[in-house]
């Protein structure tokens, strides 16, 4: 069962949010550091997910339907079926993953790495007891607070 504390630690982990061809995809922090969730029809934060990172990508599974693969597996962790192009291309640049040499993306740098970082200094401590673990994108809290020290200096 879904509790009142699952949905504060769901929505206190959840940094970057898009909508992308009718679906709703949540950037969220896990003890693997940022990951990507795809949202459930009728459900606020449960749904399939995969770890953002370089071993990310998107590509077209065995039926030619889009899909979210992570390289260590080279399995399917979220079908995106029905998905054209514009639309992978957008989830791509949105999430900074690679997709089927359309773009280079990088989670760094991405839309929601800029909304990572935001949520970094909204919430320090909370981002440092995830930034302990090992994460798929390696040294993201001190990658995160580097570049908002750099941009208070700019300002």
């Amino acid at each position: 069962m879904f509790t009142a504390a699952d949905w504060l630690d769901a929505k206190l982990n959840t940094f970057h949010t898009a909508e992308i061809g009718g679906r709703t995809f949540i950037g969220r922090l896990s003890m693997e550091g940022p990951y990507l969730k795809l949202l459930d029809v009728g459900s606020l934060y449960s749904g399939k997910g995969v770890s953002l990172g370089s071993g990310t990508f998107i590509d077209k599974d065995d039926n030619g339907d889009w899909g979210v693969f992570k390289s260590d597996c080279q399995k399917l962790r979220l079908s995106l079926n029905g998905f054209n192009d514009e639309e992978i291309a957008r989830l791509a640049m949105e999430f900074g993953i690679r997709a089927n040499h359309m773009t280079s993306s990088t989670f760094v740098g991405s839309e929601a790495w800029n909304s990572l970082k935001t949520w970094v200094r909204t919430y320090p401590h909370v981002a440092e007891s995830y930034g302990r673990f090992d994460a798929n994108v390696p040294h993201w809290l001190e990658r995160a607070s580097r570049e908002n020290a750099r941009e208070r200096e700019a300002a």
